[in-house]
């Protein structure tokens, strides 16, 4: 993962289980807090639900998240997601998705191996 990571980051296992939260340094006019959802798989692969929400007294025009999903200890790759005007006392929300090569044809099917975590992080925010 290639980011400059601002703050913890957050462990989102898949199951049932509570969301998974963390405390993220931010741009000196705002307090950013970054909270995501257990990983879930679909046909298409897997996604992660991210929220960002602004505690801070000046709006952001723009939040970048990255995630890294994994299976087992092993990287499956990254994706990432931009907010935008994310004002003080509002949560912005989105899907960080990891799309499989073969749910859009590029490549022969493998096995069934999905994402069972996530470790996102604020990537930027302006």
């Amino acid at each position: 993962m290639n980011w400059k990571v601002l703050g913890l980051v957050v462990a989102a296992a898949a199951g049932g289980g509570a969301p998974a939260l963390a405390q993220t340094a931010a741009p000196a006019q705002a307090t950013l807090t970054l909270a995501a959802d257990p990983v879930v798989t679909d046909p298409a692969g897997s996604f992660v639900t991210v929220r960002v929400t602004n505690s801070g007294a000046s709006p952001v025009a723009q939040v970048k998240v990255g995630c890294e999903f994994f299976a087992g200890g092993k990287s499956l790759g990254s994706s990432s997601t931009t907010l935008y005007a994310i004002v003080p006392g509002v949560t912005g929300t989105d899907q960080v998705r990891l799309i499989l090569p073969e749910a859009v044809g590029q490549a022969t099917p493998s096995s069934t191996v999905k994402a069972t975590s996530a470790r996102c992080a604020i990537a930027s925010g302006t």
